[in-house]
């Protein structure tokens, strides 16, 4: 069993990413999510504590075991001190001790995404000291995607028999789904994952860029 720690920046970013693997991983794992905004999107402050619902009820159907939530404001973590976010970050890191953690991806168009990349990384350089023995970044439908970049994955994960359980979750923000063509919407994210398995040998499966990963 190992320690997984998720790192997001928003309540509803890990079941758009990454929901299938959670639930998949959560089966051996100790899963801790850690979330820095409080959801309140601007503009639409009323969401807040209908992302926040939908959360905790996610952390059940996912099979997390423990979750950390900082207040910061949605759409302000690039005006947060560096030091104040790699500080927040080195302190959950202590008191977890994961071996695997996940964060948002560093090419992604949303700042909050961006800037916690950044943060994590920092926080979870490899030192000799450290418990983190793999660091993984995950994308963010409508986000990632819109940063023009090119993405380059070298990790995909076999989220056939756990998809229910993502879809189920996603479904519950229903401030945040849009209706198609718009990337947030259901089916369009079952295709987005029916799109990586076809190219990974899987049903269906999630992408992800491994940042390092120690030889065990």
């Amino acid at each position: 069993m190992k320690k997984i720690l998720i790192i997001a920046a928003h309540p509803d970013d890990v079941e758009l990413g990454m929901g299938g693997t959670v639930s998949k991983l959560s089966k051996n794992n100790d899963i801790t999510l850690c979330i820095l905004c409080k959801g309140n999107k601007p503009g639409k402050e009323y969401v807040e504590n209908k992302r926040i619902k939908a959360l905790h009820k996610n952390i059940k159907t996912l099979g997390i075991k423990k979750i950390y939530m900082n207040s910061f404001n949605d759409v302000s973590l690039d005006t947060v001190p560096h030091i104040e976010l790699t500080s927040y970050l080195n302190e959950i890191i202590n008191k977890v001790k994961p071996q695997i953690v996940f964060t948002n991806h560093e090419n992604d168009v949303h700042i909050d995404h961006y800037t916690l990349s950044k943060a994590v990384k920092v926080s979870c350089r490899p030192r000799n000291n450290s418990t983190i023995e793999a660091l993984y970044e995950f994308p963010i439908p409508g986000s990632t995607e819109w940063s023009f970049k090119n993405i380059n994955y070298n990790t995909f994960i076999d989220i056939s028999k756990h998809s229910k359980n993502k879809y189920k979750c996603i479904k519950r923000y229903k401030t945040e789904i849009n209706n198609l063509p718009d990337p947030l919407n259901v089916n369009f994210i079952k295709y987005r994952d029916n799109y990586f398995g076809s190219i990974s040998g899987n049903k269906k499966a999630e992408p992800f860029i491994c940042i390092y990963k120690k030889d065990i």
